[in-house]
């Protein structure tokens, strides 16, 4: 009977002082540009995601529900399960509930798993075979990429050649 009580003095503070509302804001306001981003990834790949979601009104909720992040770090492990597991899972329910997402649709499950470590070791790889091949320019290139926070120091070489002394 207690924890009853105690459920109920829960969610009875939550309605009225407001605590459920910045919650709820904070799910709607992600959700919204979820569908934003949708649209605008469609726009730029020349898409017309209106008629496709009307199409497919699954496919519009797979989609926000990828570019909202509601899943945030997790995200890229559950595109992996999806990826490894979601068309079996399909087949037994009878549905398409687990489809891959749009966010990582280029990636194949090892690379959702691994993540950016993937992408170094393929750059660092890439560099090893361009320096045996003797393509020192391309190996210089792959591996300037590889320093952390290299674009900044890019974008501060190029100001320092436009700034007058």
């Amino acid at each position: 009977m207690t924890t009853n009580n105690f459920m109920r003095a829960g969610i009875q503070r939550g309605a009225v002082t407001g605590d459920y509302l910045s919650g709820t804001a904070a799910l709607g306001t992600s959700v919204a540009l979820g569908v934003a981003v949708a649209s605008l990834r469609g726009f730029m790949n020349g898409k017309d995601k209106m008629q496709e979601w009307s199409d497919d009104p699954s496919k519009l909720a797979r989609e926000v529900f990828d570019r909202s992040n509601l899943l945030g770090a997790v995200s890229p492990y559950f595109d992996a399960g999806s990826k490894l597991f979601g068309g079996h899972i399909n087949k037994m329910v009878g549905g398409k509930f687990f489809e891959a997402g749009t966010k990582y649709s280029q990636n194949n499950w090892y690379e959702s798993l691994l993540g950016p470590w993937l992408g170094q070791i393929r750059g660092m790889g890439g560099a090893v075979n361009d320096v045996v091949n003797g393509d020192m320019d391309e190996a210089g290139k792959k591996l300037v990429r590889m320093i952390p926070l290299n674009q900044y120091i890019r974008l501060f070489q190029e100001l320092d050649k436009h700034i007058e002394r």
